[in-house]
């Protein structure tokens, strides 16, 4: 008993305080990354780890990362990436208002590459927030087009 609990605390602290697997491997992949498409990938990866843990400022510095070598690169789906990642961000802090611009911004480079998926994406995550929100009518009308999309791309 006293074993099990022990490896238990042993996890937790490892999960809470530790860099995961994946997240160390990122970080290594990053310090030999060519300034290319690949590294916009890597970047929006450690973004989204980060997310995922609670460490909202590392997501969001990388997000923004994914944003300024994508300006720099001039790749549309790098700007799709990183405008989605920073508005998931800003939507699990209830930064409503940050999230909807970003999702915005997503759909129209959504829309200029035809890339319905991600614009799907974004009607859905904007439904969330007008739910959280308690605007149920809104809310109702773009999970209807977040799930429209959805069905014609088969996602």
């Amino acid at each position: 008993m006293k074993k099990s609990l022990l490896l238990f605390l042993l996890c937790i602290c490892t999960f809470v305080f530790g860099q995961t697997p994946k997240i160390d491997s990122l970080l290594n992949s990053l310090k030999s990354a060519q300034e290319d498409t690949n590294k916009v990938l890597i970047l929006n990866k450690l973004s989204y780890q980060f997310k995922v843990r609670g460490e909202y400022d590392k997501a969001l510095d990388y997000a923004v990362q994914v944003e300024n070598l994508s300006k720099k690169l001039n790749y549309k789906n790098g700007f799709i990436k990183a405008y989605l990642s920073k508005g998931n961000i800003y939507s699990d802090q209830a930064n409503y208002s940050e999230a909807l611009s970003c999702y915005q911004k997503t759909i129209k480079i959504s829309e200029e590459t035809g890339d319905k998926k991600s614009i799907g994406k974004c009607y859905n995550n904007m439904g969330t927030i007008y739910l959280n929100q308690s605007e149920y009518p809104k809310a109702l009308a773009y999970y209807l087009k977040g799930l429209k999309i959805a069905e014609e791309t088969g996602d």
